[in-house]
């Protein structure tokens, strides 16, 4: 019925809440653990939907206002799958069911989908605000690593390992795609300026850590 009565941007929102209504239902409401861990797969709609409409690249997004109709869609994907990775994982602590097979790894995979919506929201949104492409990617990459250096911090600090890997992640894909790609897209006084703010937190960071070896 939704597909029938709705499209673009509208049956991508309407998909994702409706995804989340019925992971929230079966947790809340009707309790079934079994059942919940399936209803999550729903989430999987709203992704084919948005990646397939081919809206969300920096060109499409130039001539629009910043709170477009695109940037709606990203901030309901990430509360979305944020809130149904909440559910699964509140599911896990109270269920036993803690093993990266079971609720706790769905409330991962949630998290991940959320986490690369909210990095292309950040990328796409910096496009929009920043004339110069050179340093809407320069500032949108400082972010990447300062979001990747406060996640290792937390990881390192908290003995979680999650954290630590999925900042050393972020940060590794800063750094490839620093070498790889905008070496040879920006201009010279972009790639110091990225390179020395990214070359700083790496160094902060290895520092911190170094420390922090000591001190166990």
């Amino acid at each position: 019925a939704t597909a029938f009565e709705l499209d673009g941007s509208v049956l991508t929102i309407a998909y994702s809440l409706e995804a989340f209504v019925v992971i929230a239902l079966m947790h809340y409401v009707i309790k079934d653990k079994r059942a919940l861990g399936v209803v999550s797969f729903l989430q999987i709609v709203p992704i084919i939907v948005a990646l397939t409409s081919g809206r969300f690249f920096s060109y499409s997004w130039e001539e629009m206002p910043l709170l477009n109709e695109n940037f709606f869609v990203l901030a309901v994907l990430i509360l979305s799958f944020g809130g149904s990775a909440f559910i699964l994982k509140k599911s896990a602590d109270h269920g036993g069911e803690k093993k990266y097979g079971g609720y706790d790894g769905l409330a991962m995979g949630h998290t991940f989908f959320a986490s690369i919506f909210g990095l292309m929201l950040v990328w796409l949104s910096l496009h929009n605000i920043l004339e110069s492409d050179s340093a809407a990617r320069g500032a949108a990459l400082v972010l990447y690593v300062l979001v990747g250096v406060r996640l290792f911090f937390h990881g390192v600090t908290r003995e979680l390992k999650r954290y630590r890997m999925a900042g050393g992640l972020l940060i590794a894909g800063v750094v490839l795609r620093l070498l790889f790609v905008e070496v040879w897209l920006m201009p010279l006084s972009g790639r110091v300026i990225t390179f020395v703010l990214v070359g700083g937190l790496l160094i902060a960071t290895a520092f911190f850590q170094k420390r922090h070896v000591i001190k166990k």
